[in-house]
């Protein structure tokens, strides 16, 4: 295990990021459905849905190991 200086755990870390990346896509998306939407097709909004989902549907297996 390395030796962190911010979080506690490893497993801290992969939280955040999960999370930050979720939330990356999540606001990406966002700006496809509102401010960026005359640049983005529909298909190209239904494949940033199905990228998301994918990624939630993985992210609980995803874990440290020693």
């Amino acid at each position: 295990m390395c030796e962190l200086q911010f979080w506690k755990t490893e497993a801290e870390v992969l939280d955040y990021i999960r999370s930050e990346f979720l939330a990356t896509l999540n606001d990406d998306l966002e700006r496809m459905e509102g401010a960026e939407r005359q640049h983005y097709e529909d298909e190209d909004r239904e494949e940033m849905r199905a990228r998301i989902a994918d990624l939630e549907s993985i992210m609980p297996r995803l874990t440290v190991t020693p």
